[in-house]
């Protein structure tokens, strides 16, 4: 499951019942037990601190935030957490809940992150992680925190396009590519794809009602679905201006997108136009989230590892 769908569903028992429960203990206890526990104790009631999932909280090295954190209780986080090892903690940053004051833009979002990250670990270094979309707040949020004086050594954006777009091979190479894989893969590649495509066209069509909906004076509430929000997310990314980032950038491609131009490869997937520190382009085996998981994850970690490694050798 999708932590948002969790989300979800906290809003609406709290609709129902009238109490305030606590994202951090309904994350630590994600089953219909748990939510009968604190639904029977009237809740904990909901902080700033609700926003962060310790994924792992132990480890004497400068913590990593997983921005916008996927599954339930930061589920796709912890195969990284698990290879990079007992002395490096990792948290997942949320944001929350859902409601009608859930922050949407990828300025607001990052400014909420920002003050949880400030509550959560107001001095010393820190990394951010994001993939895809979420990539685009981290950025907002490092630039952040440089201003306000901290000191971000890593931010690695996972599998995620950039500004300056992430072009694709001809059509004639995306066909053979099909048909190569087709042959190699089976009955199951095509299943896969047109589900991928129902998919893309559901989100295209939720992207669709909220245009509407903005156009004709009707802005729909970020608690109407999990699918809304996403795609609420996704306009947010398209209208937002991201500003050039001093340090350098780590990105990782997923070599499961095999329709990569050369152009996309030599633009970071379209993030040297905002990288004015330099970027790194490291190809994890693994498709756009499974490089989460195994085998792909233990690259992933090694790279990361050695990034980190290299900053704080040259930080002093």
């Amino acid at each position: 499951g999708h932590s948002l769908l969790l989300i979800r569903l906290i809003g609406r028992i709290e609709a129902a019942k009238g109490i305030r429960l606590s994202v951090t203990e309904l994350h630590a206890d994600p089953t219909p037990r748990g939510v009968a526990r604190l639904v029977r104790q009237g809740g904990g009631g909901r902080s700033i601190r609700d926003c962060i999932l310790p994924i792992r909280a132990e480890g004497s090295q400068p913590p990593i935030y997983g921005v916008h954190v996927l599954g339930i209780n930061g589920a796709y986080y912890r195969p990284l957490a698990a290879e990079m090892g007992p002395d490096q903690p990792i948290f997942g940053l949320t944001v929350g809940y859902l409601d009608d004051t859930t922050p949407i833009g990828v300025a607001e979002t990052a400014e909420l992150y920002h003050r949880v990250i400030d509550a959560h670990q107001p001095e010393g270094p820190l990394s951010l992680v994001a993939v895809s979309l979420g990539s685009y707040i981290a950025l907002e949020l490092a630039q952040r925190l440089l201003e306000a004086g901290r000191d971000v050594r890593m931010l690695a954006l996972l599998d995620a396009e950039g500004p300056g777009g992430r072009p694709l091979v001809g059509r004639r190479a995306r066909i053979a590519s099909h048909l190569r894989s087709i042959l190699s893969e089976g009955p199951q590649y095509a299943v896969r794809k047109a589900g991928d495509k129902l998919d893309d066209l559901w989100h295209r069509f939720e992207k669709m009602k909220l245009t509407l909906s903005s156009r004709f004076g009707r802005p729909a509430t970020a608690m109407a679905s999990v699918e809304r929000f996403v795609a609420a997310n996704e306009l947010a990314v398209q209208a937002h201006r991201p500003r050039e980032y001093p340090r350098r950038l780590t990105v990782i491609r997923a070599t499961a997108n095999i329709f990569d131009s050369p152009e996309a490869l030599q633009t970071g997937l379209g993030w040297a136009p905002v990288a004015a520190g330099g970027f790194d382009l490291h190809d994890v085996p693994g498709g756009h989230l499974s490089i989460l998981e195994p085998p792909g994850v233990a690259e992933l970690a090694d790279i990361l590892c050695r990034i980190l490694e290299e900053r704080k050798t040259d930080a002093g």
